[in-house]
């Protein structure tokens, strides 16, 4: 890896990374603003109980809102925050070298004392490093959240959470990241990329809404990524998180492995 390119290419995510992060934050920082009025909210309660058991289950909330980690759940962990980090992972990781091909200036970086393995082994890393930068900066202001808004801090739940996400989305960024690496296209690389995230989400929904089809979690990504089990503690993310987390490596691998082989016209 070349350090002088792996700092200049953090530099040129850094924005990204603190509008994402940032934006998550203040998301979480408004529903730990409301969470007081909903959590004791008679009205609230009663329609929760009569929503049909499916739709309950695909929120989040068949849990309850009792604590502040299951109204997270709901109202961000569930759908707000894997939208976000969908959204960035796939938009930088997919920037981070079909852009290169697409624009022509990995002609410029190659002409540099950089070879084409250097280049890609160190884009990886930023991409990897750049999505846990989004996953620290979320949960650092969720904690500074709850302390002004003099809330209780579960400190098991949030990091079964964040290390739930983080094994997650790494598989998502390696996806994307073996995309990029293939086509020269980035619109092909998003519209990919996407597809498969579109298709593993909806497998989830449909095995959170039918105890029929629980078998589907076996087969989604998403199926690991179960906030509401987490925050309860009925799942751990040792086991699944170590089979993610080597997922993430061989699609990063692959990716590395392709295109420092493939033909490229620069």
């Amino acid at each position: 890896m070349n350090m002088a390119w792996f700092r200049h290419m953090l530099r040129s995510v850094l924005p990204s990374v603190i509008l994402y992060g940032f934006s998550a934050a203040a998301y979480g920082w408004l529903v730990e603003w409301i969470y007081p009025t909903i959590a004791h909210s008679k009205q609230v309660q009663a329609l929760l109980s009569q929503l049909p058991k499916a739709m309950v289950s695909m929120f989040g909330v068949s849990g309850g809102m009792a604590s502040l980690p299951q109204f997270f759940d709901s109202e961000f962990f569930n759908l707000i925050w894997p939208l976000l980090l969908a959204v960035f992972c796939i938009g930088l990781t997919s920037r981070l070298v079909a852009g290169f091909v697409e624009d022509h200036s990995l002609a410029n970086v190659l002409a540099a004392p950089v070879s084409r393995r250097v280049f890609v082994v160190t884009q990886a890393t930023v991409s990897v490093v750049a999505l846990l930068s989004v996953i620290v900066l979320t949960f650092c202001g969720l904690w500074l959240g709850t302390l002004y808004f003099h809330e209780a801090w579960n400190t098991g739940a949030m990091n079964r959470v964040a290390i739930g996400g983080a094994v997650t989305f790494l598989v998502v960024s390696g996806y994307t990241f073996l995309l990029s690496a293939w086509f020269d296209e980035r619109k092909r690389v998003l519209g990919g990329a996407s597809a498969v995230t579109i298709l593993f989400y909806a497998l989830a929904a449909v095995a959170q809404m039918s105890h029929k089809e629980t078998w589907l979690y076996r087969v989604t990504l998403f199926g690991y990524y179960r906030p509401e089990v987490l925050i309860a503690g009925r799942q751990t993310v040792t086991d699944a998180g170590m089979i993610l987390a080597l997922v993430a490596c061989g699609l990063f691998g692959m990716g590395i492995w392709r295109f420092s082989t493939r033909n490229l016209s620069l």
